[in-house]
């Protein structure tokens, strides 16, 4: 259909080692260790567009990753390759423009990742992300713009004494 778009895709990466990472010898907290591996990821992701109306296009996207060789120290002195973690996601897009001077975007999007190691949540990252933009173009020289952006969800490495990282909203 000329009003749908699918895709599927495919993707490997890596990332070397940094030269603190592995030859790093005046530091009390962690010494480099010239035999780390890269850090490697493989993902592969699905996703579809439709085209509602000349003004609405929405798109869904669903995603896994697996990473290994994850770059860390785990409590020891030296760097090491001490882990692996396996995420899901996906992201609910739309855009509309109601009016041709006014143009409504957002998004949101949910990941989950988990470390092998310790079967817990990877930290770090947000499970849920929602955004929101308008745009109002009220004189052929002006626009007035607005996004809010909200993070929910953003939890500490499993062990990590800290407190919870609290959700946040920016305006």
């Amino acid at each position: 259909r000329s009003d749908l778009t699918a895709k599927i895709m495919y993707g490997t990466a890596f990332r070397a080692p940094s030269f603190v990472e592995e030859y790093n010898g005046a530091n009390p907290v962690a010494v480099g260790n010239p035999s780390l591996m890269p850090e490697k990821i493989a993902t592969i992701e699905g996703g579809i567009v439709w085209q509602a109306r000349h003004n609405l296009q929405t798109s869904l996207s669903l995603f896994h990753h697996e990473i290994t060789n994850i770059i860390g120290t785990n409590g020891t002195t030296s760097y090491l390759n001490a882990g692996e973690q396996v995420g899901n996601g996906g992201e609910f897009e739309m855009k509309w423009e109601p009016l041709s001077s006014l143009k409504l975007t957002g998004y949101y999007a949910y990941q989950k990742n988990i470390d092998q190691a310790t079967k817990h949540d990877s930290g770090y990252a947000p499970h849920h992300l929602l955004y929101t933009r308008a745009d109002w173009r009220f004189t052929p020289e002006w626009l007035v713009s607005g996004q809010i952006n909200r993070v929910i969800g953003r939890e500490r490495a499993y062990g990590d004494p800290r407190p919870p990282v609290p959700n946040y909203t920016s305006v």
